[in-house]
């Protein structure tokens, strides 16, 4: 059974080799430009900052998992984070020549693949980066690290859900949620094993999705409106992670090394009533916190002075003091 995964493991890479062969590429490999290499580039966030990276006359080499993106203008390598079988050798050539790899892959929503994809993977790759030489290491985390947490703001020195207790005291969520901000927790960790060899940026991003994710809060119904519509939306554009994401990485000097850790992410996010209002609509009557306080105690058995996800916000001055600042 193990030699037909591997099989199918190596006729899989040998069809995405030919398929790249054959694309019409445009790649510019003019080795005098620094070359970035982004991973997860398929999802919202990734197919944002390959524009922007182009547009600031970056080079970039991308990854992907199952579906080659059409634009000729990067170098498209596949690599499948989830496979545990992963070889070294792809993730050498995934970052040889890298000046600079952003890490965005990983498994969200599949319970089975979080620990291979978000930890196993993620310590291989760095490993990878080191041995190639890379300076600068950039990693997508979460807010989700921080859990419910006991107070309404919420910067880089704030405590992270302890694996060692329960996570459903710490972290009123659905279970697979649970399971993902433990997975980004434990990549956190790895990557501080490699803090004296590159220098590593941690991202412990909000919300970073399109306009329509509040736009939807336009249509829910009087229910839903009347226990969601005081929750903080904690929305950031994709282009603004994308911005700071930019910003970070060209701010350290080749020399140093290290780790650091922001929130990215908009102090003034609205709440979905600051949107409906903003936007014409009537609010109508809505009930702060009650509901999802009783979620909360529902979903850890015990009432705690914990935060449910709308009842706080991530303070992003750390950012800001680098000197980004938010167009939008």
């Amino acid at each position: 059974m193990g030699f037909e995964f591997r099989l199918a493991d190596r006729l899989k890479r040998e069809i995405f080799e030919e398929k790249i062969e054959n694309l019409e590429q445009t790649i510019d490999t003019d080795p005098t430009r620094p070359l970035v290499v982004v991973t997860g580039t398929t999802g919202n966030l990734g197919r944002q900052l390959i524009n922007s990276l182009l547009n600031a006359n970056w080079r970039v080499r991308g990854q992907f998992r199952s579906t080659i993106p059409k634009r000729s203008d990067v170098e498209w390598v596949h690599c499948d984070f989830a496979d545990p079988n992963l070889p070294a050798s792809s993730l050498d050539a995934l970052v040889q020549d890298a000046d600079t790899v952003i890490n965005l892959a990983a498994a969200t929503n599949n319970v089975s693949e979080m620990n291979v994809a978000n930890v196993t993977n993620l310590d291989r790759l760095a490993q990878a980066c080191v041995r190639q030489g890379v300076r600068y290491f950039g990693q997508a985390s979460s807010m989700v690290v921080y859990g419910s947490p006991l107070t309404r703001t919420v910067d880089e020195n704030a405590p992270l859900i302890e694996l060692k207790h329960p996570l459903h005291k710490q972290y009123f969520a659905e279970s697979y949620m649970r399971e993902y901000a433990k997975s980004k927790i434990e990549g956190e960790n790895v990557l501080a094993k490699y803090r004296s060899d590159m220098h590593i940026d941690i991202y412990r991003i909000a919300v970073a999705v399109g306009d329509d994710f509040l736009e939807d809060s336009l249509h829910w119904g009087r229910g839903r409106r009347m226990f969601s519509l005081y929750r903080n939306s904690h929305f950031i554009a994709p282009r603004e992670v994308a911005r700071a994401i930019i910003h970070l990485m060209s701010i350290p000097d080749t020399s140093l090394k290290g780790i650091e850790t922001y929130n990215i992410a908009g102090s003034n996010a609205p709440t979905f009533a600051q949107f409906h209002k903003r936007s014409g609509r009537k609010t109508g009557p809505h009930i702060p916190f009650l509901f999802d306080f009783l979620k909360g105690a529902k979903t850890g058995k015990v009432f705690s002075r914990r935060l449910p996800m709308g009842a706080f916000r991530l303070d992003d001055r750390k950012l800001r003091e680098t000197g980004f600042q938010h167009k939008s």
